[in-house]
């Protein structure tokens, strides 16, 4: 995602700084001016210069991001460009030198990133300024969500929009002082040095502006929160018929003239239709669903989903694949196949948990982070096809027929080929062809095998093969659920492994947890969604599997992060409290295209509560989430993870404590009528037939005197430790939760 900067917006920045007005217009027509270019390097030369090696020999040698685990970084490590990774090396250098820093951030996959090292960062002249100048350095995202999070809001306080790659220019003690996004070359290489010649003749400008803007970061950092307040239901469905106000009612999804999956927004709708059944919600959480999987946001023939569209109807995607997205709309897609009963979600959910398990697990077990959206320099070229091409594999026979049926035509959707897609009319198409419905619905299955075959022979997207933290806890409850609902083996031995992989790989000495791995080599303190996700997970596949160590776990994370991320109101800080952090420590409390890391762990500390009987806890996180409730009046929409934990606070939930052998068809029966429904309101214990030992009873009380009764496998439903009647039948414990 990128919002390009605006010559307007930057040039009335310089004018701030006390630089004068730029003609931009006669900078992009004069080709002298232009990067590289010999009036530029002449110019370049005017501003005060230190030795240093030469662009050429920093390509050949390699700068300070050779060494790096991160595949950003590395990318970025024969640049000529002198790039260093963020760290004291760099920092220091900046003050001993009296230099600014240019600081750039963004993520492997992400297409614009790609396009500005090749036209900007790979140009010598360019690269020339660059190390004279300032130094430069190179941030991974993904692995310091923390910085990603100060810089952009001091971009967007700036410039009023955001996106990747992010460009910033700061003072040596961190402070920003002028930022954009993506800059084409000819702007850039006039920008720093005009940004070089300000610094030099007047540094004090720019610390001034630095100032005003740390200042507007650390007032937009503030909380405020009312202990007094009280969320109502009714806040709920206004901003769930607020959404529905905001659907499309043609294509789905929230209109827009891009379309995002949202599957936060989605998941708490959907949660809130359990509730209240509303008709209305209920079509278009459907028409979401089935748009998003018959057009191009999925991958018709490889699975997984791609990251949006830049079209209303789904058809052509931004390419990049997100292990986030796909690991959150296996489980949008797996509640609402529990929820409505619908065989069609149910495969769309399988599908994505197999292009998971085939593409993106790690041998030792996690799961990796993404797939670029280029192949060769170019977005989408292994996606897309032409009638020719799919005439090639399918045959006479079959080929136009199934060209139909994807969605391929002689114009094309993209760059005169085909996205691939599944939302043809087959009525209208089985009249074309003479063939029934029901054949030309099997065509892509029937020729799938041979279409992946021939495109394995074009050159794929590149494989960022880091192991994230956060992503991974998502990925586990995706494969948890689906074990549950789809009764897959396959899906709980990943989720096993993921768990196994992360609890030994990213875990520290001291309780916490590393960010990220690359090569089986953890760095970076976590960030508070790391703690929030993973312990989610773990709860997921405790009530998948019954081992309770998971939950053991997930309780160990989350009394580590109340130890070392609470903020004084309650809620908690991004970063733990032992991370400098430049500008103060975020505090978020709004969705994006993941929850809140706040609203995950207000829903992790919830259900441990449930399970525990600890009606301390569970009065904790009502304050908690009842102290937000301006914000939430304020900007529902972009809380739903905040209002999907309202909905477990205002209305019933429950405990489901099932005790029985685990090899007993009437265990297995009880376990089932929980798993098959995926409940949002319930959470699963599973003991043996004389229930819960000595140590586990230390530490989950709630669970003491619930065994199997006369023999028989037994289900006890509860709510913080007051229960109904146990039964030893499925369909009676069905009533008692609903």
């Amino acid at each position: 995602m990128i919002a390009k900067s605006k010559s307007i917006a930057w040039v009335a920045l310089l004018g701030l700084l006390g630089m004068g007005e730029v003609n931009m217009q006669a900078c992009a027509n004069d080709p002298s001016r232009h990067a590289g270019g010999q009036n530029a390097a002449e110019r370049a030369k005017t501003i005060k210069a230190q030795p240093q090696r030469s662009p050429q020999q920093i390509r050949a040698e390699g700068n300070g991001l050779k060494n790096q685990t991160s595949r950003y970084l590395r990318q970025h490590a024969h640049n000529p460009v002198d790039w260093q990774p963020w760290g004291d090396e760099a920092i220091k250098q900046a003050r001993d030198e009296n230099k600014p820093i240019f600081l750039s951030i963004g993520y492997a996959s992400c297409h614009w990133c790609h396009v500005m090292e090749r036209e900007v960062f790979e140009d010598d002249g360019i690269a020339e300024v660059l190390n004279q100048y300032f130094v430069s350095i190179k941030v991974d995202r993904e692995e310091r969500p923390d910085l990603d999070t100060v810089y952009m809001n001091a971009v967007v306080a700036m410039t009023g929009s955001g996106g990747w790659p992010m460009s910033l220019f700061l003072t040596p003690n961190l402070k920003p002082f002028f930022g954009g996004t993506y800059f084409p070359p000819q702007q850039f290489m006039l920008l720093i040095m005009e940004l070089a010649r300000s610094w030099d003749r007047s540094p004090g400008k720019a610390v001034k502006k630095a100032e005003q803007i740390s200042k507007h970061i650390r007032e937009h950092l503030a909380t405020h929160t009312d202990a007094r307040t009280q969320l109502e239901k009714n806040v709920i469905t206004r901003w769930a018929q607020t959404a529905l106000a905001h659907s499309d009612p043609v294509y789905g999804g929230l209109k827009g003239r891009m379309k995002f999956p949202m599957p936060v927004t989605w998941r708490w709708l959907l949660a809130q239709h359990d509730i209240e059944a509303d008709a209305a919600l209920k079509t278009a959480i459907q028409l979401t669903l089935d748009k998003m999987a018959g057009g191009g946001l999925q991958d018709q023939l490889g699975g997984g989903f791609h990251r949006y569209t830049v079209d209303t109807d789904w058809t052509v995607p931004h390419f990049e694949k997100m292990l986030y997205d796909n690991a959150q709309l296996a489980s949008l897609y797996l509640e609402a196949a529990a929820a409505f009963d619908h065989e069609p979600y149910r495969q769309t959910a399988a599908r994505t948990l197999d292009f998971l398990l085939e593409q993106m697990h790690d041998p030792a077990g996690g799961f990796y982070a993404s797939f670029d959206a280029d192949s060769e320099g170019v977005e989408g070229t292994f996606y897309i096809w032409t009638r020719e091409e799919i005439k090639a594999v399918a045959g006479e026979a079959d080929a136009e027929a199934l060209a139909d049926v994807l969605g391929v035509s002689e114009q094309g959707n993209f760059e005169h080929k085909n996205v691939l897609t599944q939302r043809a009319n087959l009525q209208a198409l089985a009249t074309k062809h003479g063939r029934s419905q029901e054949e030309l619905a099997a065509l892509p299955n029937r020729h799938r095998e041979a279409l992946l075959a021939f495109r394995a022979l074009r050159k794929p997207p590149s494989l960022d093969k880091k192991i994230i933290t956060s992503w991974n806890g998502l990925a586990i409850s995706a494969m948890a659920q689906g074990s549950m609902l789809l009764d897959d083996e396959r899906y709980l031995s990943a989720a096993k492994s993921a768990a196994d992989f992360l609890l030994s790989k990213h875990r520290r000495q001291d309780g916490g947890l590393y960010r990220v791995s690359n090569g089986g080599h953890a760095e970076v303190p976590a960030v508070l969604d790391d703690y929030a996700f993973l312990a989610n997970g773990l709860i997921d596949l405790f009530q998948a599997g019954g081992d309770l160590s998971y939950l053991r776990a997930a309780k160990d994370l989350l009394d580590f992060t109340k130890s070392h991320f609470a903020h004084p109101d309650g809620t908690y800080y991004l970063t733990e409290s032992s991370v400098n952090a430049p500008l103060g420590r975020p505090l978020i409390l709004r969705d994006g295209v993941r929850p809140s890391g706040n609203a995950a762990l207000l829903l992790a500390l919830d259900r441990l509560s449930a399970i525990a009987g600890d009606r301390m806890a569970h009065e904790q996180v009502g304050k908690v989430l009842h102290g937000r409730k301006a914000l939430i009046e304020r900007a529902g929409m972009e809380m739903g993870a905040w209002l999907q934990v309202g909905l477990r606070l205002l209305h019933p939930s429950y405990e489901v404590v099932v005790a029985g052998r685990r090899d007993n068809p009437a265990t297995q029966a009880l376990v089932k009528q929980i798993h098959k429904h995926l409940p949002a309101n319930v959470v699963l214990v599973q003991l043996g037939p004389e229930g819960a030992d000595v140590e586990t009873l230390k530490w989950l009380p709630a669970l003491g005197g619930k065994k199997a009764m006369d023999g028989k496998a037994t289900a006890y439903v509860c709510t913080l430790g007051t229960c109904k009647m146990p039964t030893s039948d499925p369909s009676t414990l069905l009533k008692q939760i609903q």
